[in-house]
């Protein structure tokens, strides 16, 4: 038990009047008060998360913004915000046309989020990345467990389960495909009598990866039962409405120790205190350190000599990824156009022809002059491959540069109902898919730290400044335990900027390069696929090579494998290589290996359709 000690205040002119006493200003006989600290204690990942959106919206958009419910269950953070602009509302109808609007961090249904896409809003979403993830556990009524039900739809029906007597009542097929989930403020103590039961009655259900479940709840109630062994009283920090707050005070209550929720120092009764040698605190998931302070400092005021922070789990952001990406943010206009729209343009058939702004502008303005019918999904190869790893399960990141134009709204959000991550960063001034310098900020160290693969396509390297920030990611990742991989993306991209591409590997190599056979000859200098592979060995330990009906080729840091091709109509294969590096991630952290991976890779990269999306191909 480690400890740290606060120096004991006098105020006024108090008598000693024996070794475990004082008396106070009214007379009263006051024990001096040891007081032990929970650790892990107050604010987790996800309301720290939460609240900075808020703020970083109101900083740069000015107030007011609207929240849709409280941002988090603590009236202290509620009240704080609204003095800073924040308006908290019930409803979406309450929020006036093209508003900034925020979603707590408790998540919201699929109906709040049309409402607030038919009003034109700019919309921030602070939902917990835990709460966005089917038999719920949960308690009826919790704005967590709403808005995990409003997901529900006409084919994924989610069941609410508040009791073991509610297992019972369950009629589903022994059969079906069965999923679980947990309302993120229950912790597995909460919850296990109820999981017990439903893996009698359902035996091959599905329980939530390790990286989908919240800690922080069980962290903070783990934290109070060593508290109260050395306590005679707990006091837990924390709103009346906060559901793991009340949870953390029925622990004492279960062990016949008194406890006592409040919000701050004023609530405290001294009658609480009388004759009390030894407190503990805590704090619920939503309120801030500040409050535990103004408690500490109150009690040390009023009999209290010591303080005893007593050790706990450490916490880190609470989500895993699967992959985290980086690339170009492009949104892909696709449009069936004649060969001679191709030919008066300049456009070559089947290939990709890079254009600046300001052609750009005029193709757009001209297929919209024709009426051609377009559709538009966000795209680009390191974006293409995180969707494709997503729609397979993966849980994915990725960080681009958006401009602050329709076309940069429309990226987000659309990666978002890919079921990808996007970093919060403040879009800049242009227009997306072009002229956009990436730079460093782009990165989320957090997540990316948080992350099993780091994904980069070869793209970055055809400016200076794109390659800088994609040679440190790598040197970040590789720093902390993150597994590295790189896309050669394109032959011609490999031919010019070969030296870049060796920048960003750096002299210790990758852990996985993907690359089709010319971007593997070209890249090693090399005539044959076999030279090219034994050359590849001193860049990356493992790699993959596509090589069209041909299969691929992948080397898994001991053998060579060769996996035959899959058979496809397709006459345009864009996008298949991004397919194949998405798919192939999310096959390895499935724990498959390199041969299953290329398989299973390559199923996946020739279902990708003429004129179709990768994230379309799918379906």
């Amino acid at each position: 038990m480690g400890g740290v000690s606060a120096s004991l205040a006098m105020l006024g002119d108090i008598q000693i009047a024996e070794p475990n006493a004082r008396i106070g200003f009214a007379g009263a006989r006051v024990v001096e008060q040891t007081i032990y600290l929970a650790n892990p204690r107050g604010f987790c990942a996800g309301v720290d998360r939460a609240i900075e959106i808020v703020e970083r919206a109101i900083e740069k958009h000015g107030p007011p913004i609207y929240v849709r419910h409280e941002v988090v269950h603590n009236k202290y953070v509620v009240k704080n915000l609204k003095n800073k602009g924040a308006i908290f509302v019930d409803e979406i109808s309450e929020v006036p046309s093209g508003s900034v609007v925020i979603y707590s961090a408790h998540g919201v249904s699929q109906v709040v989020r049309k409402e607030t896409n038919d009003i034109s809003a700019i919309i921030y979403d602070a939902t917990c990345p835990l709460v966005t993830k089917v038999i719920l556990i949960g308690h009826a009524g919790h704005p967590e467990v709403e808005g995990t039900l409003g997901q529900a739809t006409e084919n994924n029906n989610i069941t609410l389960v508040e009791s073991t007597s509610d297992v019972e009542k369950i009629d589903l097929q022994k059969d079906r495909d069965i999923s679980f989930t947990t309302q993120t403020t229950l912790s597995v103590d909460d919850t296990n009598e109820i999981v017990d039961a439903l893996k009698v009655k359902f035996p091959n259900i599905q329980s939530p990866k390790k990286s989908d479940i919240c800690y922080a709840t069980q962290n903070r109630q783990d934290s109070v039962k060593e508290v109260i062994k050395h306590s005679q009283i707990l006091i837990v920090i924390g709103s009346k409405n906060s559901s793991n707050s009340n949870r953390l005070k029925e622990i004492a209550d279960n062990k016949d120790k008194p406890s006592y929720l409040i919000d701050g120092p004023e609530d405290i009764d001294n009658e609480w205190l009388d004759g009390i040698s030894s407190i503990g605190i805590t704090a619920g998931a939503s309120a801030p350190e500040i409050l535990v302070q103004e408690v500490v400092s109150f009690l040390m005021s009023n009999g209290g000599s010591e303080v005893i922070e007593l050790g706990g789990a450490e916490e880190s952001l609470m989500k895993k990824y699967d992959i985290y990406g980086i690339g170009a943010a492009i949104v892909d206009t696709e449009v069936i156009v004649s060969d001679s729209f191709l030919s008066d343009n300049e456009i070559g058939k089947g290939l990709m022809t890079l254009v600046d702004e300001e052609r750009q502008k005029y193709l757009i303005d001209s297929l919209t002059t024709q009426r051609i019918p377009v559709k538009m999904s966000c795209g680009g190869s390191a974006c293409n491959s995180v969707v494709a790893a997503s729609q397979f399960g993966s849980a994915t990141f990725f960080s681009g540069k958006v401009a602050d134009d329709e076309v940069g709204v429309f990226f987000a959000k659309d990666l978002n109902k890919s079921g990808v991550e996007f970093h919060q960063v403040e879009p800049s001034n242009g227009v997306t898919g072009a002229s956009l310098e990436l730079s460093y900020r782009e990165v989320d160290e957090k997540a990316l730290a948080n992350s099993d693969w780091l994904y980069i396509e070869g793209y970055v390297v055809t400016d200076d400044q794109r390659t800088s920030v994609a040679r440190d990611a790598m040197k970040f990742a590789k720093q902390n335990g993150v597994k590295t991989s790189l896309s050669l993306s394109d032959p011609f991209v490999v031919e010019v900027f070969s030296e870049n591409i060796k920048t960003i590997i750096g002299d210790d190599g990758l852990d996985l390069i993907f690359c089709n056979g010319d971007e593997a000859r070209s890249f090693t200098g090399t005539h044959t696929i076999e030279a090219a592979a034994e050359e590849l060995k001193k860049y990356a330990k493992t790699f993959a090579i596509t090589r069209g009906p041909g299969g691929s080729l992948v080397f898994d840091g001991t053998r060579l494998i060769q996996t035959a091709g899959v058979m496809a109509s397709a006459v345009d294969t864009n996008g298949a290589g991004d397919m194949f590096a998405g798919s192939f991630l999310f096959a390895l952290g499935q724990g498959k290996d390199f041969g299953w991976a290329a398989d299973f890779a390559n199923a996946a990269s020739s279902r990708v359709k003429p004129l179709m999306s990768v994230k379309k191909s799918l379906v």
